[in-house]
């Protein structure tokens, strides 16, 4: 898996690097303190995963990660968000521009190397104070009884139901289809099917909508 680190800090990409590259499965490709020079990296060496601090000089780490998902490279990079920053607005736009993975400094070692498995699968991987805000900012917007489920959901066969359900726990593609019994192809084309009925971009905006719509209780 190749990682590329953008973070303004030496300090923080060494340390980055150090814990990463303890794993024989990946990669550092790079890292660099500049947005501009992130974007031009990623377009040249196209990584699975890119680690980005949300708080960049010059260009943002939040403009970057919009101009990432703006780009439609291929493949996609996942953006994990690896950030010294508590405030919560920031992890929602995060989230809400692309990003698949959200840790705070609380985050350990292994916290860090679990999320990039985590992200560069497909999956989602939130720091638990960010998936705390996340579900609490879900259900002070609802105000919808239990089973009470907006139109949305009332479109979706019983099985898209139960990959939405699992997609919100965390779950890869690949776990998901053993889960079920299924094919990871059809796996994939109930993802993207969900994608389609509900007008998300991502698995991120999957997860808000199954804790916003009631499907999965906190």
């Amino acid at each position: 898996m190749r990682i590329f680190i953008c973070n303004e800090l030496p300090v923080v990409q060494r340390g980055l690097k150090t814990a990463l590259e303890a794993s024989s499965e990946i990669s550092i490709v790079g890292a660099s303190g500049s947005g501009v020079e992130t974007m031009h990296t990623v377009r040249r060496l196209r990584p699975h995963v890119v680690i980005l601090d949300a708080a960049l000089p010059g260009r943002t780490g939040l403009e970057l990660l919009r101009r990432l998902r703006r780009e439609a490279l291929e493949p996609p990079p996942r953006v994990l968000v690896y950030t010294l920053d508590d405030d919560d607005e920031t992890a929602f736009q995060a989230l809400e521009a692309g990003a698949t993975g959200y840790l705070r400094k609380e985050a350990n070692e292994q916290d860090l190397v679990n999320a990039v498995y985590a992200v560069g699968r497909g999956s989602v991987s939130l720091s638990p104070s960010v998936m705390e805000c996340v579900l609490d900012w879900c259900f002070r917007r609802t105000n919808l009884p239990p089973g009470d489920f907006p139109d949305e959901v009332r479109e979706l066969t019983a099985r898209e139901r139960e990959v939405l359900q699992l997609v919100s726990r965390g779950l890869s593609s690949e776990e998901i289809a053993e889960e079920l019994s299924l094919g990871l192809a059809t796996v994939r084309t109930h993802t993207y099917r969900l994608r389609q009925k509900l007008k998300l971009r991502d698995r991120a905006q999957l997860v808000s909508f199954a804790f916003r719509s009631g499907i999965v209780q906190p």
